[in-house]
C-alpha cells in the first residue's frame, strides 16, 4: 500500500511538501545579483566559526588552519612551568609560533575542568586566588 506509517498517503504527503516548498520560494524576495556582492562587485568572503576537540596549536592542526586561511584561533595553553604558573615568555613562544603559520592567537581559556575543587589541576582559579 502506499500509507506512510501513521495513516498519511505518501502521493499526498509529497504533494504537500511540494506545496509548501513552492509557496516559501515564491514569498522570498528576490536580492539582484549586484546586492549580494560587496563593493564595486567584488563578492563577499564567507565568515564562519568552527571548533575543534584536538589541540588547536599542534603543528598539524596549525597546517591544517592555514591551508583553509583560518586567520583567528582559540589556542589552548602550554602546560605550566615547575612554578605551577605560566611565564610571560612562554605564552609569547606560543604566540609566536601559531603567527609563523599565518595565524592570529586571537584568545587563550582558563584551564578549567568539571572536577571538584579539591581535585581540580588549578583550584585557585575556582577560589579566586
Amino acid at each position: 500500500m502506499n500509507q506512510i506509517p501513521g495513516g498519511m498517503n505518501r502521493r499526498r504527503f509529497g504533494r504537500m511538501v511540494a506545496g509548501a516548498a513552492s509557496a516559501l520560494a515564491a514569498a522570498r524576495p528576490a536580492v539582484p545579483r549586484a546586492e549580494r556582492a560587496g563593493p564595486e562587485g567584488e563578492r563577499r568572503r564567507a565568515l564562519m566559526k568552527l571548533g575543534t576537540q584536538q589541540s588547536p596549536t599542534s603543528d598539524e592542526m596549525l597546517r591544517y588552519f592555514a591551508r583553509f586561511r583560518v586567520t583567528h584561533i582559540c589556542g589552548y595553553p602550554p602546560p605550566p612551568g615547575p612554578s605551577g604558573s605560566w611565564a610571560v615568555d612562554d605564552l609569547r613562544r606560543l604566540r609566536d609560533r601559531v603567527e609563523s603559520f599565518g595565524i592570529q592567537l586571537a584568545m587563550m581559556p582558563l584551564p578549567l575542568s568539571s572536577h571538584p575543587i579539591a581535585e581540580a589541576e588549578n583550584p585557585g582559579i575556582m577560589l579566586g586566588k
